[in-house]
């Protein structure tokens, strides 16, 4: 630690090391060398407040930090006896949810803080009366000896489990507080209400053994008995129970059996207030009106549970007689103890007003909090406060009461980290979340976490809360720029749930709003809605101003939203990013220097969908120059998927034949029984001429074909078991062709049968029959081609290859078919040759491209090879690591070239020359960028004429090609040839 810290932690003095810290926040976390203190540590050894005050509100962290003894800050303060600034440090651990951490730990004798609080060590002062009398649990102690009450009360609440911590004696805090004799009652009462409590003490004692020796101190300092409440009276249980007074009056019941308990610590009140006898309570605390002490206990009075009368009427539902119990409570304030009975709360240590905000009561919780406001600063076991219970009911009326009219501070806090400007933000009340961004904690409690690590505007945006983001971002416009802890800005929330309206609200307030993700590098939230597949959000980036540039934008693995688009198969999607061609680069290579179209090779999964070959037809459409890849890539793909089949082709046979089963066997059953059954209807018909027409002849023929076609391919499903794939295409070919002559049989027959029935009689009827049958047939053959069945699926016609599902062959589209043939020539023996590629008029040079300029795994750039007399050159060798770290970020001339701005780029160039030598992150060259495009030639030449001293930086690309590959992929002779006369280091060498 710096000596000028440590003295100012020591002395107080802040303002030496203010400069410091604010350069520098974590210089605060040093320690010293022995006793590995922090300046936390040594402020709160002192009773430096004001030091200390600044210092966690710069860096609250601290409050973790252990010293060699194992003590936190917060426990040093408790053992040194500054109770000011111990409550001060409470009350930032559980502002900051560290009360967990913060509380629970021990120092080296196996003592927390609430063990230092109830009995500690303390120092001779002058502040502390020396005196030895008084009665017990009420006076001071002597200056050696000394309890802090209300912060051992404040520690209890915080974090009831230090209650069950015993020290390396086995004492607990409740044995440390009966056997202390000056330990408040309080004390004691809160340790023997909470659940789990430990009253283990040393060498095998408990809490109950010192409690005589206790008793006889109480007699002979206080001067006063201790008194038991009796027992309650049976008849008075069952007054309260039914609600009759009679019995009570009767009996002229004393005030000492009107106080009586039960077993559960009930009195009569209890009871009444169960059933709502407002009767029985008015009659009862007339009873014991001028006995204040009666009364006290009375409405005072706790049971097991913690309840009080008041309370346990709230909790039941019977609010007229709880604003009657309200009522008495000012009656006489020094008796009853007024506010304090009412803040009282229950073993979930819930209080009266969480009762009625829980249980819908709003009117009688405004006139709690009118009457007693410091209700709103309790929070109970689970984390809730009044506030945050009100904001989750949409109780605007209870909510403006406590902010208006309550304490000064309220609590804000919820469940499970949220607070109460989670709650109006889930529910949509911008009314309270106004409210809440007035307040001084509020830009605080905006970005405060949850459990699920979201800060309110987070949900605000991942719920599509624009109305109430529109406020938020209103009272503090910086919380558009907040990341999640996972460092995923707001705009990525909105592109995952597709909410354009918060994005919309968030762009208007933050033009320049985070829109890439810190966790994930160069991961947008473009990438994002295209993952998600949010259709509406990838439109509403493209037409944005603000992020209409991040369509050419990579993440960490080189790969542009395109890419992704193309890799899971969406079409419509891709069309989204394909409707501005000029600002969308579909050239883009990965890291692995993969374009669009070849990473449909990894969505082989898809490779047999209608939405697979759509993906390929738009990128073919984009990037015609791409149809080359795209026939390997059917290759290769069919191949797969062969050899897949193959190893599945039992499963393929099994379920196939079964099909094909079930529909011969039904077929050749409904025909077998039609020729017997009109066969029966010949035979009892008096129409001798039947036999003569042409239908009744047409019927047999046609059903008996049918029925002896089903037959066969029901036999051949029996026999076809081989398990070879061969076998199968056969087998399906046949039957298939067997099957469609037997379906159009049956059809024929039916139509025959019933209109050699009908004709006679209904001749209309009988045509019309014809007509059904044919009818049926032409819409069955036309769903069996593809194109009506593309049109059924996606709503529109689109001429796109479509792979046989059950041939595994590819059918070509005409217009790839076409290109293929205008641009390769598959014939050469050096692989596929552009057409009219000819010999670059230089004498020395000879260009030979070798065919793995189109496979993808193309490493290294070994597919263009520069040939000579003395041997061949790699272009890729020439490159150096030097180059790579020429430029790690994109210039003005690379947007502008990829965003297909080329009279613009043009004139960069000729402004300054040198951005054409500016190499991106990833390895991507203006020139190269050029080159891909294709019809930039103006730009690539311009560039070439300002190169002058033959940069090999003007050359790279991405995934080790350079500017030659890119012409040779798109078939640009120009460009190759003005590339290698002008790049004469290759040509001479």
């Amino acid at each position: 630690m710096d000596i000028r810290l440590q003295q100012a932690a020591r002395f107080g003095n802040f303002s030496a090391m203010k400069d410091t810290a604010l350069d520098n926040p974590a210089v605060l976390l040093a320690k010293t060398l022995e006793e590995r203190n922090t300046c936390l540590h040594i402020a709160c050894k002192e009773g430096r407040e004001e030091f200390c005050e600044q210092v966690v509100a710069m860096n609250g962290s601290l409050l973790t930090a252990v010293n060699r003894d194992g003590e936190t800050p917060l426990l040093v303060a408790v053992k040194e006896g500054h109770v000011s600034l111990a409550r001060y440090l409470l009350r930032w651990c559980r502002y900051l949810r560290l009360s967990a951490a913060v509380l629970k730990k021990q120092d080296k004798d196996g003592c927390n803080a609430l063990h230092h609080a109830i009995v500690v060590a303390a120092r001779p002062s002058a502040s502390v009366p020396n005196c030895t009398t008084g009665p017990l649990l009420t006076c001071g102690p002597p200056a050696c000896r000394r309890c802090h009450g209300k912060l051992a009360l404040e520690l209890i609440e915080a974090e009831p489990a230090l209650s069950q911590a015993v020290n390396n004696e086995d004492e607990s805090p409740m044995f440390l507080a009966v056997k202390s004799r000056y330990c408040a009652v309080d004390v004691l009462e809160k340790l023997m209400k909470t659940r789990g409590a430990s009253n283990k003490g040393g060498h095998g004692h408990n809490a109950l053994q010192p409690t005589a020796s206790v008793v006889v101190v109480v007699g002979r300092e206080a001067g006063t008995t201790t008194s038991i409440p009796p027992e309650m009276d049976r008849d008075l249980m069952k007054a309260a129970t039914t609600g009759k007074v009679k019995p009570l009056i009767s009996a002229g019941a004393v005030t000492e059996v009107l106080c009586g308990t039960n077993a559960m610590g009930n009195n009569c009140l209890h009871i009444a207030a169960m059933r709502g006898h407002k009767r029985f309570c008015r009659a009862v605390l007339c009873g014991v009106r001028d006995d204040g002490d009666s009364r006290r206990r009375l409405l005072g009075g706790v049971n097991t549970d913690g309840e009080t009368p008041l309370l346990v009427a709230v909790a039941s539902g019977h609010i007229r007689l709880a604003s009657f119990l309200l009522s008495k409570y000012d009656d006489d304030p020094a008796a009853t103890a007024g506010s304090d009975a009412i803040l009282k709360q229950d073993k979930h240590e819930c209080n009266v007003l969480h009762h009625a905000i829980r249980s819908g009561h709003r009117k009688f919780a405004v006139k709690l909090i009118a009457k007693a406001p410091g209700l709103s600063r309790a929070v109970n076991r689970h984390g809730e406060s009044p506030m945050f219970i009100a904001a989750m009911r949409n109780y605007n009326t209870v909510f403006n009461k406590i902010l208006l009219d309550g304490t000064d501070d309220p609590a804000y806090f919820g469940a499970a980290g949220y607070n109460a400007l989670h709650a109006a933000v889930r529910n949509g009340n911008n009314v309270i979340a106004m409210r809440i961004m007035q307040t001084p904690l509020g830009r605080h409690l905006a970005r405060e976490e949850n459990m699920l690590k979201q800060t309110p505007v987070e949900l605000a945006v991942r719920l599509d809360q624009a109305h109430v983001l529109r406020v938020l971002l209103r009272h503090d416009p910086s919380l558009g720029y907040v990341r999640s802890s996972d460092g995923i800005p707001l705009l990525n929330t909105a592109a995952r749930c597709g909410h354009v309206r918060a994005a919309r609200a968030l762009l208007r307030h933050c033009p320049d709003a985070p829109y890439a993700s810190t966790r994930l590098s160069g991961w947008t939230c473009l990438h994002e809605a295209v993952k998600s597949d949010q259709l509406e959000f990838v439109k509403f980036v493209l037409n944005s101003p603000q992020l209409r540039k991040l369509v050419n934008m990579r993440d960490k693995d080189g790969r542009t939203a395109v890419h992704h688009t193309a890799l899971d198969c969406k079409p419509q999607m891709l069309e989204a990013l394909l409707a501005r061609p000029r600002h969308t680069d579909v050239t883009v290579l990965t890291n692995k220097g993969h374009h669009a179209s070849w990473t449909l090779d990894d969505a082989i999964k898809s490779a047999k969908s209608l939405r697979w070959n759509e993906v390929s037809k738009l990128l073919q459409k984009a990037d015609p120059n791409g149809a080359r890849h795209i026939d390997v890539l059917h290759k290769e793909i069919h191949s797969k998927i062969t050899d897949k089949s193959r190893k599945n082709v039992k499963a393929l046979t099994e379920s196939y034949i079964r099909n094909t089963s079930v529909v011969a066997v039904l077929m050749a059953s409904i025909t077998f029984a039609a020729a017997f059954a009109f066969s029966g209807w010949y035979k009892g018909t008096d129409d001798t001429t039947t036999a003569k027409k042409f239908t009744f002849g047409a019927f047999f023929i046609s059903d008996s074909l049918a029925m002896c076609l089903s037959l066969s391919v029901a036999f051949l499903s029996v026999i076809a078991r081989w398990e070879d794939l061969e076998f199968l295409l056969f087998y399906r070919t046949v039957t298939k062709k067997i099957m469609w002559v037997a379906y159009v049989a049956t059809l024929a027959a039916f139509a025959a049968g019933l209109c050699t029935f009908l004709a006679p009689r209904l001749l209309w009827l009988g045509i019309g029959i014809w007509f059904l049958p044919a009818l049926v047939l032409l819409l069955t053959c036309l769903f069996d081609t593809t194109w009506l069945v593309r049109w059924w699926v996606a709503g529109k016609s689109s001429e796109t290859d479509l792979l046989d599902m059950v041939c595994l062959r590819v059918l070509c589209n005409p217009d790839l078919v076409h290109v293929l043939r205008t641009t390769v020539n598959p014939g050469k023996k050096d692989g596929p040759q552009v057409q009219n590629w000819k010999t670059p008029p230089v004498d020395v040079v000879k260009i030979n491209v070798d065919a793995a300029y189109l496979s993808k795994k193309n490493q290294g750039a070994t597919g263009v090879v520069i040939r000579d007399d003395k041997g061949k050159i790699n272009l890729a060798a020439l490159r150096n690591d030097n180059l790579h770290v020429t430029s790690k970020e994109r210039n003005v001339l690379h947007h502008a070239i990829r965003s297909g701005h080329r009279k613009f780029a043009v004139k960069l160039i000729a402004k300054a020359p040198t951005l054409s030598r500016a190499v991106n992150r990833h390895g991507e060259s203006p020139m190269f960028i050029a080159a891909m495009r294709n019809n930039y030639n103006k730009v690539f030449n311009k560039i070439l004429e300002y190169n002058t001293d033959d940069d090999p930086a003007a050359y790279v690309g991405a995934g080790g090609y350079n500017a030659l590959h890119a012409a040779v992929r798109n078939g640009n002779k120009g460009k190759k040839k003005n590339l290698i006369m002008d790049y004469h280091t290759i040509t001479t060498s």
